[in-house]
């Protein structure tokens, strides 16, 4: 048995966010000569901004998964006991995901922004110009990129009982000092901006639901191989049950 816990926590915004997805669809729509480096003048900022927010169902917020990248990277900043010797450590080392994307799981691939206008899907946003240095060449390039000042939302998601509650609502709260979302955040694989972006707060923490899932695994036989088993081997037996299907270490028999 294992048990899962639901719970939405509300997380709102601390300092203005870049969205940035840089995805091959955002490049193709900006155009090749654009996304090549070449100049364009026939798309203004906004244009060229509109088409680096986030959206799915024509409304804006954040994808889980860059919710789960800073959960992984607030692991870092949170100590708990995990493992067979229950030793106090960090979550996540200096290095990987560590055991959070085994551990919490969300129940939505995207969570919207609370409060997006009915007909655009929006909330407020403006196109932001500013220079950026290519971290492989050096040079320097004007990036245009959505600006959101303002942001809240709700996200429901799961934990099992290897975090306590408290350990899970600090993962969220390291989440939004130490991690960020978007584009100039303090986890910023490059150099972030002199003043951090994409920080949040946690502004509320529910528990709506506690339960034990069983997670036992039952292994049968087919029916025309059953009894060849049975009567061929005696210890084989009809039904195995798997007492859980978290892997074990295989035991090592020497004579």
């Amino acid at each position: 048995m294992k048990k899962i816990t639901t719970a939405i926590v509300v997380l709102q915004s601390t300092a203005p966010a870049l969205q940035n997805p840089m995805l091959q669809k955002t490049l193709d729509e900006i155009g090749g000569k654009e996304a090549s480096g070449s100049r364009r003048t026939d798309k203004t900022d906004k244009v060229v901004a509109e088409t680096k927010l986030y959206r799915h169902g024509g409304k804006m917020g954040w994808p889980a998964l860059n919710l789960g990248a800073a959960l992984c990277e607030a692991g870092k900043h949170v100590q708990a006991k995990l493992g067979a010797a229950k030793k106090t450590s960090a979550i996540t080392k200096s290095t990987g995901r560590g055991p959070i994307p085994t551990i919490v799981g969300f129940t939505k691939s995207f969570y919207p922004f609370t409060g997006v206008d009915a007909e655009t899907g929006e909330i407020e946003w403006e196109p932001n110009g500013a220079r950026t240095v290519n971290p492989q060449t050096g040079g320097s390039n004007r990036t245009v990129r959505p600006l959101l000042n303002r942001w809240e939302m709700e996200v429901e998601f799961t934990y099992t009982g290897e975090f306590s509650d408290d350990t899970m609502l600090e993962l969220w709260q390291k989440a939004g000092e130490k991690a960020g979302l978007g584009d100039g955040r303090p986890s910023a694989p490059n150099k972030p901006l002199p003043i951090p972006h994409g920080t949040f707060k946690v502004v509320s923490f529910k528990i709506t639901k506690r339960e034990q899932v069983d997670d036992s695994v039952k292994i049968e036989f087919a029916p025309d191989f059953r009894e060849a088993a049975a009567r061929g081997n005696g210890d084989i037996k009809p039904t195995v049950e798997l007492a859980s299907v978290t892997p074990r270490p295989e035991m090592v028999v020497t004579s």
